[in-house]
């Protein structure tokens, strides 16, 4: 049985000092942003007030994963919602709140969106951003395999212990981000 093509994002998998991994910070969002982010969309700060946006490529530094957000609607209805839809409406003179996993220690869940084995736990790769689904709310964002080996942001830590999990395509891995805001790279096995 092969592994289902089905990505997910960023799922928080444990942290690297054990405890709880549940650690969010909030950040905010361009309350004009014409982007989705989706429940496990890796994202990066925007250069004012602790904003958070997508990236703009594969490979760039990281800020965390985002799980969420709490806005106004013009109405001023408070809205909860898994993902930010882009060009959303907010009320004048609020700020959308995002929160996001930050904390450079925290190991994530990730899918390849191809090829992986187990001589590539150790390498470094970079994120697939990958659409997300406006029904559910989850991200589309996966692990890229063609730069496993040659990619920065993203280490793979280990083969993900599920039992529906296999080596090869498609494959679940617990990876940690490598190219991170709040932290310095670490270094290979």
């Amino acid at each position: 049985m092969s592994n289902v093509d089905r990505p997910a994002g960023f799922q928080v998998a444990r942290h690297l000092t054990g405890g709880m991994p549940n650690r969010l910070s909030r950040y905010h969002i361009e309350p004009a942003l014409a982007a989705n982010l989706f429940r496990g969309d890796a994202v990066i700060p925007t250069a004012t007030s602790k904003r958070i946006t997508t990236p703009g490529a594969d490979n760039v530094r990281l800020q965390g994963v985002f799980h969420g957000c709490v806005f106004i609607l013009a109405d001023g209805e408070v809205r909860y919602g898994k993902h930010w839809p882009s060009g959303q409406t907010v009320q004048t003179g609020s700020t959308p709140d995002a929160f996001v996993y930050d904390d450079p220690q925290t190991l994530f869940m990730v899918q390849a969106d191809g090829a992986f084995t187990l001589a590539d736990i150790g390498a470094f790769a970079n994120l697939t951003r990958g659409a997300g689904n406006t029904l559910t709310g989850v991200s589309g964002h996966e692990l890229q395999s063609a730069s496993i080996g040659a990619g920065a942001n993203l280490k793979i830590y280990e083969f993900a212990p599920l039992p529906d999990n296999e080596v090869g395509a498609n494959a679940k891995l617990i990876v940690q981000i490598a190219l991170h805001y709040l932290a310095g790279a670490p270094t290979a096995i």
